[in-house]
């Protein structure tokens, strides 16, 4: 391996002049030259395989970090990056249990940067994606290659992301907690999820669920029945009001619940967004808690 200076760029060829196929011949210069790549990431690897099957699909090369034996899946490819690669390397890495993905190609174009960078970010610390930009030259007749890195992950970035997820999660488990402190009934809701809570009741199959949506600004408190059509027709005469939702798709639930949108994500967790979710669940918790159907 050869670090090309940029006085000679002129010599710059596509490396498809210099390799004809990927498969038989980039792919096994690449294995061949494990230490330059390592070099280049920062840590030792170690090539498991060319060409290894991943269920219906097959990895350029599977290697592993040498000192913590972690998979590691390089993918290598002709020109620019694409999106085809993108969706090759996550499905390589969800299925060979790959938690760091080396991308080598001659360009990365821009739109596949940010995707990558924001892999980089919000996935777990231990996910790590790399991209090596790999040049070739043609110097007195002879071919010269040079690798770069042009993307790494940054702990920084994401360790501030999960210091966000920490504190978001505090803010709702706070949140909750003043509107369970509020309720005046008999039952308090346990099964905390991560933007609300589920509470059971006496009918077997239903069960009172309150909670928010982040995206669309909207609180709910519903109560839901999975017992089908012929349990939703003996709840509906309980149900005056109430609005009437359906089970999307395969999704077999009804619910019946009350609304409300707020106008900025910080209404979400103030005080009227407390009274408001005290009020409803104790309404739905005493109009439905002895809820009785014949299934």
């Amino acid at each position: 391996m050869t670090n090309i200076p940029y006085n000679i760029i002129k010599a710059k060829q596509p490396i498809r002049k210099v390799w004809e196929s990927e498969a038989s011949d980039f792919t096994p210069w690449v294995s061949n030259n494990i230490k330059e790549i390592s070099d280049v990431v920062g840590f030792e690897l170690h090539v498991l395989g060319e060409e290894v099957s991943a269920i219906n699909f097959r990895v350029d090369i599977l290697a592993e970090v040498k000192k913590t034996h972690e998979k590691v899946i390089i993918e290598n490819m002709f020109g620019k990056s694409d999106h085809d690669h993108i969706g090759k390397c996550l499905t390589y890495m969800s299925n060979l249990g790959a938690k760091i993905c080396i991308l080598i190609c001659e360009e990365l174009q821009e739109a596949h940067r940010k995707t990558y960078e924001m892999l980089n970010k919000i996935t777990p610390l231990d996910y790590q994606f790399f991209v090596i930009q790999c040049s070739a030259f043609i110097v007195s007749d002879q071919p010269l290659f040079a690798l770069n890195l042009i993307l790494e992950p940054s702990e920084e970035e994401k360790e501030e992301e999960i210091e966000q997820e920490v504190e978001e999660a505090k803010r709702n488990r706070d949140f909750w907690d003043k509107v369970i402190n509020k309720l005046s009934i008999d039952k308090k809701p346990k099964n905390a999820y991560r933007r609300g809570f589920e509470m059971s009741i006496k009918a077997r199959g239903c069960w009172l669920s309150f909670y928010f949506h982040k995206r669309s600004l909207v609180q709910t408190v519903s109560l839901v029945t999975s017992s089908g059509e012929e349990s939703a027709k003996q709840i509906r005469k309980f149900t005056a009001g109430l609005k009437e939702e359906q089970g999307r798709k395969n999704a077999d639930w009804i619910s019946w619940k009350v609304t409300r949108d707020c106008s900025t994500f910080d209404d979400l967790y103030n005080d009227e967004s407390v009274e408001w979710f005290a009020k409803n669940i104790e309404e739905f918790y005493k109009r439905f808690k002895d809820l009785s159907i014949n299934i």
